[in-house]
């Protein structure tokens, strides 16, 4: 089969989107199929190509620059359809869709370049003119799609895409003594999150014999090198751009963490989090995650409750058992096969049934 890929990425817009397609295309190529993605945005693109990953360049054109979300900007949509149908030469088997910048006019106008139109959903926004709908978050069972989709649904952690590292996690060991917190915040720090995060925890006398794995992702501002308080303090343990986050997550018996997919790497790996939210979007399946008691929520990035996330790591420090109850909890849910399912659904369907 000939899959393409339509997603983008920047440090402004985030890079979830583009890490989650990475792990389905690499499942796609496993199963034999060729993989070309569109995108556009240097990192974003840097990433796919990194990954060994055919990748399209599309013009980015001045009407995204600056945004974090955006949803159905007519012009820019237009620019970016002509540019894809203008690139291609072989109708595609499946074609996958994973942005929010979509609109109904969008995907009728892709329908004609492919045998099945997959879209990777978060929000349900409206009806969405696709064969294959796919939200592999927490909240999926939360939105009501079968009310408003006509799609097949492909929903639940049962198809959440993590990475392929994190399917061959086996329960870890829980150990007695907690001693090593992860703090991520995703490929971006825009507002300035993992200073706030670090002045709280390195103020609290109780939390000494901690330390912390800070991941500084490619969007950071560099000057959190630069930072004596951080640079020179021994607690502190900075990874730039690490290519084993499975190893290093799997090192640490907590974590603090942007909502999103790494969330749900997390859970793979078995680590009780504290999580914060961008946006409302994240919000959804942060909560999601909360009422199954596998997470503690600790607000939004502009309102982060410092003595909540005390709390929240005084408490698991003191409780190795449950600690041990979310781990196992967590790996039960995200077992790392989602993306191999969703293939197998895209190999299987078949439009003339539906």
């Amino acid at each position: 089969m000939r899959i393409y890929f339509i997603v983008h990425g920047n440090a402004q817009t985030g890079m979830g989107h583009i890490m989650r397609s990475i792990s389905l295309a690499e499942a796609f190529k496993r199963h034999g199929h060729r993989v070309i993605f569109f995108s556009k945005y240097g990192q974003g693109i840097s990433l796919i190509e990194k990954a060994g990953i055919e990748v399209v360049r599309i013009p980015s054109g001045p009407h995204f620059e600056g945004q974090v979300f955006f949803y159905g900007i007519p012009e820019g949509l237009k620019d970016d359809l002509m540019a894809i149908r203008g690139q291609i030469r072989q109708r595609a088997d499946a074609m996958i869709v994973d942005d929010y910048n979509i609109s109904i006019d969008f995907l009728k106008g892709l329908r004609d370049l492919t045998d099945r139109l997959v879209y990777i959903d978060d929000l349900d926004l409206f009806p969405y003119p696709v064969d294959i709908l796919v939200n592999g978050t927490a909240s999926a069972f939360d939105m009501g799609y079968e009310r408003t989709q006509d799609a097949q649904l492909l929903l639940g952690l049962r198809y959440n895409q993590v990475r392929r590292g994190f399917s061959d996690q086996s329960l870890k060991d829980v150990r007695e003594d907690a001693t090593d917190v992860l703090i991520t915040t995703g490929n971006g720090d825009p507002f300035h999150m993992t200073e706030k995060i670090l002045g709280i925890v390195l103020s609290e006398e109780r939390f000494s014999g901690l330390r912390y794995h800070v991941i500084v992702g490619g969007g950071f501002e560099k000057d959190i090198w630069t930072d004596p308080g951080l640079r020179d303090n021994g607690q502190v343990l900075l990874y730039d751009r690490p290519s084993d986050m499975c190893g290093i997550m799997s090192g640490c018996d907590l974590a603090v963490s942007a909502g999103g997919s790494t969330l749900y790497e997390l859970a793979a790996c078995g680590i009780p989090t504290a999580a914060f939210a961008y946006a409302d979007n994240q919000l959804l399946h942060i909560r999601a995650l909360e009422r199954q008691r596998l997470l503690r929520y600790i607000g939004y990035h502009d309102r982060l409750d410092g003595q909540k996330l005390i709390d929240h790591i005084l408490y698991l420090m003191g409780h190795p058992d449950i600690r041990k109850k979310i781990a196992a909890e967590q790996r039960a849910l995200v077992d790392g096969k989602g993306c191999d399912r969703i293939v197998e659904k895209i190999e299987q369907y078949d439009r003339k049934k539906r």
